[in-house]
């Protein structure tokens, strides 16, 4: 759960900041969606979705930079620490390919340190043996206290084996001295500025997950307006693309009041709408969600369910239907 209590200023800046910039009116690309019921009362309830539909109403740019399309020449080959300049200096030329591998590596290396002079690998491995031992001996005497509460035998909790904890450290500091060894010290900020890069090069994946650290990410008011405007321009380029998944962005948006005040009636109509296009995606994850594991049909029927909790019948089906006109706006050739 994220804050909401705290962005919730950030809301009313971007609300203000969405009526400036698309002056009151609706995106061409995004007609009124009447059409999805005859329904009287669901259209009515529809109409009144519309009309606080912070999304729709936030007119910003579908590009904020003009960039040439990726390269089709092979990316370098080798461990990120010898490829990364190549990986920079393709990216910056324009290359969308090469400005995802490079933010892959920089997540995989972030929290590399590179060996001291005169430093081992081995001499590492026993560092970080000494600080896991220290963690887990902690861990493990706060289970046996609490086996202990219950009555029950705190002598079967056994005292952490060094030696295996040795060996998979060096094992690790070995994998990461490999893979990262060159890349020098990773900024905390220098993977989220070339995931903004990769967004704005078009790559896929990049464009419909950067909104999530735009938004999420603490900047100085001018830096954070540019960076959520930078966010939004890659869903809309997404959206263009006809790339359901933005959906689901736009969804988690309304949920938390990223655009304006939290709306659960939106956010389960924009989640249903993702739906429908996960239906036919297979395995297919959402990106800013990879690390649960789980297919995106399943974390949305999860989310459906807990958004559709708070709703009732009448406010659920309304819901449905915008989100089946906002999918078809989106993702279904031949829609108005």
């Amino acid at each position: 759960m994220r804050r909401q209590a705290w962005w919730f200023g950030i809301a009313l800046v971007m609300a203000g900041a969405a009526g400036v910039l698309s002056g009151g009116r609706e995106p061409q690309d995004m007609p009124p969606s009447d059409e999805a019921s005859s329904t009287p009362g669901v259209a009515t309830a529809q109409a009144e979705l519309a009309s606080r539909d912070a999304w729709r109403a936030s007119n910003v740019p579908a590009s904020t930079t003009s960039l040439d399309a990726a390269s089709s020449t092979p990316l370098p080959q080798g461990p990120f620490g010898r490829t990364a300049d190549l990986l920079r200096e393709r990216a910056r030329a324009g290359d969308a390919a090469a400005a995802r591998a490079l933010y892959e590596g920089l997540q995989r290396c972030a929290t590399y340190t590179p060996l001291l002079e005169g430093e081992t690998v081995e001499q590492r491995a026993e560092i970080m043996t000494a600080q896991g031992i220290d963690t887990v001996r902690s861990n493990v005497e706060t289970l046996r206290e609490s086996l202990r509460k219950r009555g029950e035998d705190a002598s079967r909790v056994r005292d952490p084996t060094i030696v295996s904890l040795y060996e998979v450290n060096l094992d690790r500091q070995r994998a990461r001295s490999a893979e990262c060894e060159g890349a020098g010290i990773i900024g905390p900020g220098d993977a989220f500025e070339v995931h903004g890069l990769a967004s704005d090069l078009d790559d896929p994946d990049m464009r419909v997950s950067y909104w999530l650290q735009a938004f999420d990410r603490r900047a100085p008011l001018a830096g954070m307006r540019s960076q959520r405007e930078r966010g939004l321009a890659g869903l809309r380029r997404a959206l263009a693309a006809g790339d359901w998944r933005a959906l689901a962005a736009i969804g988690e948006i309304h949920e938390t009041g990223w655009l304006a005040l939290p709306s659960p009636e939106l956010a389960y109509a924009y989640t249903y709408a993702a739906s429908l296009g996960a239906r036919g995606a297979g395995l297919s994850p959402l990106p800013w969600h990879g690390h649960a594991g789980d297919a995106a049909d399943v974390i949305l029927r999860e989310r459906l369910d807990y958004l559709g909790a708070s709703l009732d019948p009448a406010a659920r089906e309304a819901a449905r239907a915008y989100g089946e006109a906002r999918y078809a706006a989106c993702c279904v050739p031949g829609s108005p």
